[in-house]
């Protein structure tokens, strides 16, 4: 009796190991499976963010080149009036009314444009620029040197808006 009570037991332990061994390989079966939906079903949703931010990106990169060509276009058109204005100062050519007026008409294109498009220090700069290029064409003491500086001063706000530098461009000549 003592053998067949061991065998029971025996046989009782022995499926009972089977089983839970069973359990014990399909619940690991089935973790691995799980855990690889998971990571599949995050990976996924992962490449799907970094594949929004790139194209995010994409749009911020193309935007901010071309607000950088804009704006170099609107620096440059803005800067030919100057040039030519002080061109004809400082050769001691006539300010004609009609010069001036075709001047005052530019300026006012040029302010309406930098008051739209550019930071207001380029702006804050440009009219100081402006104001003393008519002060002295009013009182007939146009100093190069005095509009060097302010032009400079001008120049230097511009380099920072665009993004290009952000240091002061001073004249270091003797002439």
């Amino acid at each position: 009796m003592e053998e067949s009570a061991f065998s029971i037991a025996q046989a009782i332990l022995v499926s009972l190991g089977g089983g839970a061994a069973i359990v014990l390989g399909a619940s690991s079966f089935l973790g691995k499976i799980w855990a690889q939906r998971i990571l599949q079903k995050e990976q996924s949703k992962m490449a799907l963010e970094i594949e929004e931010y790139r194209n995010k990106l994409g749009e911020l990169t193309a935007n901010k080149q071309i607000n950088y060509y804009q704006k170099l276009e609107l620096y440059k058109s803005v800067s030919v009036p100057l040039i030519d204005l002080v061109a004809n100062i400082t050769h001691q050519e006539t300010l004609t009314p009609d010069y001036i007026r075709g001047f005052d008409k530019q300026r006012l294109h040029m302010t309406a444009q930098l008051a739209l498009f550019a930071s207001s220090d380029v702006f804050d700069m440009f009219m100081d620029l402006i104001d003393y290029m008519y002060s002295s064409i009013e009182s007939n003491t146009f100093d190069f040197y005095v509009f060097r500086v302010e032009m400079l001063k001008f120049l230097s706000e511009v380099r920072k808006d665009i993004g290009i530098y952000t240091d002061e461009i001073t004249y270091k000549g003797n002439r």
